[in-house]
Formats: C-alpha cells, structure tokens, sequence
C-alpha cells in the first residue's frame, strides 16, 4: 500500500529505492469538495486517476505561495507572541497542484503576478519617499568645518556652479563669483566667508550683508546644511547686478542696515528704519506699498497737527500713506443702525419738491456676514433683536418718490431670526417716523415670504378691510400693503410648476361665461409648454423662440430669476400654441393661451407704470393711469381675481391674489388722489 507517496507521474517523493534512502515531502490529501477535488484532478497529468483517502500530492507540485510553513502562537501566561514552524504544513484555500519538474515544461503554469492594492502600494510609496528623505536629511548634513573644506568642490561640481571659485585657507573657505567689468573697473558681484565655526558673511561687491536679510534660509548664522549653501548661491547668482542703479540702491539699503547694527545709540534706530522703510518704498508701485506701523504713526501725528505741512511733505519730499487712508482710519462718523433721526428726514424735505413727497416704503432682508468691528468708537455687529447674538441679515427700509427717482434709506436693523412680531414694531414705527417728517406713504411694498405676510395680517388686525391701514398721522389718508409685483410673478409661475398632477394642469375660471362658478373653469397645462419646446427644439426657425431649456426645467436658484419667468408669459407662446395647438397633440391648448393671455396682459400694465417715471409732469402722469386703468378693465382681471377670492378657488394661493387684486385696486385709488392734487393748484 502506498501511504503517502506522491500521486503525480514521475515524482519519487517518500518512494523507497534500494539502497537510497527515501525523499521525504510533505503530503496533501485531496479536498473534500467535489469541484475543488476534480480541478486537481484535471490539473495533475495522469491517465484514469483515481482518487482515494490514501492518493496524496508533495508539496513539491505548489507554489511556495500557496503553502503554509508558519505560525503563530498566542500569549499564554505571560509569554509573549511568536511565530513558530507548523508541524505539518497546510495549504491555503483554493490552492490547485501547478508545478511538475519531472515532466514536459508545457505542464507546469506559472501563476500571474497579482495586483498589489492601492492601500499597500500607498503605504509601500510613502515608507520609500519616507527612507529616501531620511538618506537626504543625512546626506545633507554638514558634520564640521573639515567635512565642509573637503566636500565643497564636489559640492560645486555637483550642482555644476562653474562660475564659483573657491579659496581653502586653515580658518576659513572663500566662495566668490567670477569677476566682472563694469564702469568702476573689475569687481566680485559676491562672495561668501565660511569660518571654522560654520558662521559665514556674504558680501555683495564692497557691502557686507546684514544678519537680518539671511534669517529666511539661515536663522542662526551658522551653516549646518549643504542645502543651505546652495540657496544662497543660487539667490545671489540670479541676482542682477550690471545695472548701476539697482546695485548702487541695493548697496545704499544695506549700508544704512550695517550702520543700524554697529550703533550704540538706540534713540538713532528709529531714523535708520525710517530711512531704510523709505528706501524700499522707492521702487514699490503705489498698490504694492506697505507701511509700517511706526511709519502710519508718525504720519498721523503730522497730519493731526497740521495737514497742510502733511500734504506738502508728501507731495514734495517723503513717501507717505494717503489722506483718504488715514482719515478712513480715524473715522469717528456715527454708525449707529435703526430708525434714521427724523430732523434729518425734515431737513431732506426742504429740498425736495411737492410732488416727491408721495413715496411708496420698500422692506426688503439682505443677507450679511456676521461679524463684530469697532467702528465709529462703537461696536457693530450685535443683532437690534438679539444683543447677546451676531446679525446675520439686515432688515432694510427705503422710501420711493412715486412721481420722480428720488430714494431714501429711512431705517436699517441688524437682525438674527426675524419674526412677524419685531418686524410688525419695527414697520409701525418706520412708517410714524416718515409720515411724521412730511412724507405720504401711498404703500408699504415687500416679497411674499411667511414672516411678512404675517407682519400685514398683525397691521391690519384692528382694521375693517385687510387691503390698507389708515396713515398715522391723517386717519382720512390710506396706506396699502402691497407685495412686489415681482415676487407674485414668480409665484404665479413657481405655482404652475409645483402642481404635482402628470400635465402640471392649473385650473381656472372661463371668462368667456357670462356668469362665473366652479362649473365653468378651463385648464392650462405647462406640459403644453414643453411639448412646444420639443416640437420646435431641432427647427432653425421657431414660433416661441423664447422657450428653453432653463425657463421650463429651472433648478431652485434659477427660479429666482424673473428673465425665466417672462420667457414663460410671453405672447409669442401664446401664438405659437394658436398655430400649431389644432394640428398637435397639445393636452389642452386652449385654456392654456388663456391663462398665458390674462398674465401677459398683467404683465404689459406692470410696464406701463415704469413709464411713469420718465414724466415730470402731472398731467402725463394721470393720463398714464387711465390708459392703464382701461386695460385693466378690458381684460376682465377683476373678474379672475375675484373668483379665486371666493370659495370655489382650485389654485393660485388667496395670499397672492389678494395682493394682486390689491395692487389693481390701489391703481384707481392712487389715481384719484393724485387727481385732488392737482385740482388744489398744482
């Protein structure tokens, strides 16, 4: 019986021959698992092998790889860990015989490298650059000043400096650059004296360089490193010194630093700096200069005493900072935020004519960095709502002629989580301020965010109608709370967006019926939109060239931005679906040129009041108001704003069309107002 002698065809492991001892190998069984046990089978080259719990293979058919020779054995009391020899050897999984010396070479299949993975390969990398930039530092280091006199002129050919001779005496190595002409005869651009110490001097030509300027590369003054040495070659080789200008400068600057070290008097150091500070700024652009704290000093003494002796030195004589600059230093104008003082606002009022007293007041949110300065001799920062907190927005009111391009900012607030509540305290007391000084508010104008929606519903809590309050000052005036008409545009448009129905359909009451109800309604669907732009995408020439890619699939950002908005309501859309809208598969084609149709309408009156501006005169300016009130009326707004006002609204929020319908109502009323105004004499 053959107990474990080697299975493969020509290997005489653990066979005994006469008189020859037999070569003993470590044995396998074949594996239990069927798949594994017939990948040896076909791997080993013998005809009609079979298999039984006494067939083996050596060791000698593995790769070195796949056997385990080694061990390791736990701690156990008290004794350390360590790696021991195994007994007998063991394969790794998956393992398959692959080496057969004692047969044709074809047979045995060498195995392919395997990938190294990128965490070792990392690793292995670092450990190299690590060893590498150890072997520098050491290679690097300059032992003593004996080790440096017989390395320096392999250091010199090394880096191939053939323009640096050298000079070995028994206390010091002179390193000097090739000689040069120029006007003052033949002169050594620099040299370098390294004593037995390994302390070393530069010198430029004649001048000797202070210790201060070689503190970037050598700190202590005294060379430790080869490194070193080569830095301050290659500097100093780099350096220009043909030009007579530059060099006779550079000489001048480091002279006075010589004379700055070798004086006793310290009460004389503070003219070397000056004059040295003055030196350098010579050459320096106006942008590029920099002044010292010792220099901004003296300057402000001199300009606090007499600024025209300041201006004349500065013009004529010495390179000092600018009056600008040191009066933005000294600023001690008052910062303070919150209402402005209401003499200021009646002071303003003397210059300005009648018909610039109507104002409409603007609230708006800008968002700042929060940041405590002191400024003005006080402190800015600190939120008006929250002192402990840093603002992180400003909560900012202006005041706008209706009738010219006259502003005014009449109130700042550095706020840190605005509520309705300070923001309601805050509007009352803006709008008691402006009246009081003079000024007719028409309207208080803001975006349609929760906090001011809410701020209007706490302004028009006492009141009888939610569309104005009553004027402070004269309860026969009225002030109406507007949201801008940018904002609603794009709500209208960020609605039709966010209705979450397959064709993004808007209802709408049909203002073609005589009488309006919930039964007579018509839809837009904004997919009508964007089959249009898919229709027309690929034509050269288009029917709503306006559409694109951003108006109709806008990222949060974008929705933002009004351009988008009108690209949407425009009237070529509305003639592109009347043409192509009968011969394609639109959803509802119709109800959507209505919807675009009353919008666009809105839209071409909102632009006609910009044109109110431009006019000086009342009278253009209440013949613009009818024209516009006549368009209002003739596209039936009032009835579509009414209806979503009932209880039979299916879309757009009350919020937003109470305000619109708002809006149109201030129209006429403004209207009649302006018109008592001129019968009074204007």
């Amino acid at each position: 019986m053959m107990v474990n002698k080697c299975c493969v065809p020509g290997c005489d492991s653990n066979y005994y021959r006469l008189n020859c001892a037999p070569k003993k190998a470590s044995c396998f069984e074949f594996p239990k698992d069927a798949e594994q046990r017939n990948s040896w089978i076909r791997k080993i080259p013998r005809e009609n092998l079979v298999v039984t719990k006494f067939t083996v293979v050596c060791e000698k058919h593995f790769q070195e790889d796949d056997i385990i020779r080694f061990k390791v054995v736990p701690e156990k009391n008290g004794q350390p860990q360590k790696t021991v020899r195994r007994k007998r050897l063991k394969l790794k999984a998956g393992a398959i015989p692959s080496v057969f010396p004692n047969l044709p070479s074809y047979l045995t299949t060498t195995p392919l490298p395997q990938r190294e993975s990128p965490r070792s390969k990392r690793q292995r990398l670092e450990e190299r650059e690590e060893e590498s930039f150890n072997v520098f530092l050491e290679q690097d280091k300059i032992l003593s000043f004996e080790h440096f006199k017989n390395e320096v002129c392999g250091f010199l050919q090394k880096w191939k400096y053939n323009d640096i001779c050298y000079t070995l005496k028994n206390d010091s190595v002179y390193l000097y650059a090739t000689a040069s002409t120029d006007s003052d005869g033949l002169t050594i651009p620099f040299s370098i004296c390294v004593k037995n110490d390994l302390k070393l001097d530069v010198w430029l030509k004649n001048v000797l360089v202070c210790k201060n300027d070689l503190k970037w590369i050598i700190p202590d003054s005294k060379l430790s490193t080869w490194s070193q040495l080569e830095n301050i070659l290659s500097h100093y080789s780099a350096t220009d010194f043909t030009s007579s200008y530059n060099s006779t400068f550079h000489q001048a600057i480091k002279l006075l630093n010589v004379c700055r070290d070798k004086n006793n008097d310290d009460s004389n150091n503070k003219v070397f700096d000056f004059l040295i500070d003055q030196l350098n700024l010579i050459n320096l652009s106006p942008s590029q200069r920099r002044f010292s704290a010792e220099c901004m000093i003296a300057s402000f003494c001199i300009y606090s005493n007499s600024p025209t002796t300041y201006r004349k030195l500065r013009d004529s004589l010495l390179i000092l900072p600018s009056v600008r600059y040191l009066r933005l230093l000294s600023s001690t104008v008052s910062l303070k935020s919150g209402l402005i003082a209401n003499d200021f606002l009646v002071n303003e009022i003397k210059y300005l004519s009648d018909k610039d007293l109507y104002v409409n007041l603007l609230i708006d949110e800008v968002h700042v960095k929060s940041k405590l300065s002191y400024r003005g001799e006080q402190l800015i920062g600190q939120a008006t709502n929250d002192p402990e907190n840093l603002a992180k927005s400003m909560q900012c009111f202006m005041i706008s002629s209706v009738m010219s391009n006259k502003k005014l900012i009449v109130g700042m607030f550095p706020v840190v989580k605005m509520t309705s509540d300070f923001l309601f305290e805050t509007t009352n007391d803006v709008i008691f301020n402006v009246c009081k000084a003079g000024f007719n508010v028409i309207s208080v104008i803001s975006d349609n965010n929760r906090i001011n929606r809410k701020m209007f519903s706490l302004l028009t809590k006492d009141s009888e109608t939610k569309f104005f309050i009553p004027n402070p000052i004269d309860n026969s005036l009225k002030i109406f709370l507007l949201f801008d008409s940018v904002h609603l545009l794009k709500s209208i448009r960020n609605n039709w967006l966010n209705v979450k129905n397959d064709s993004q359909t808007f209802t709408f009451p049909n203002l073609d019926s005589e009488v309006i109800d919930s039964k007579c309604i018509s839809h837009a669907s904004f997919s009508d939109l964007k089959h249009l732009y898919r229709v027309e995408k690929s034509q050269l020439l288009k029917e709503a060239p306006t559409l694109t890619w951003k108006s109709l699939f806008p990222h949060s950002l974008e929705r933002q931005k009004v351009s988008l908005a009108l690209k949407i309501f425009n009237e070529t859309n509305i003639a592109a679906l009347k043409t192509l809208g009968p011969h394609s598969a639109f959803t509802s084609w119709e109800g959507t040129v209505n919807f675009l149709t009353i919008v666009c309408r809105i839209i071409i009156c909102l632009k006609l009041l910009q044109v109110f501006y431009s006019y000086d005169s009342l009278s253009h300016f209440l013949e613009m108001y009818f024209l516009v009130s006549i368009q209002l009326v003739t596209t039936n707004c009032f009835q579509l704003l009414f209806f979503y006002l009932s209880p039979y609204s299916l879309s757009l929020s009350s919020v937003l069309l109470t305000s619109l319908h708002t809006q149109l109502f201030c129209l006429f009323s403004r209207a009649i107002r302006l018109s008592t105004y001129v019968q009074k004499g204007c």
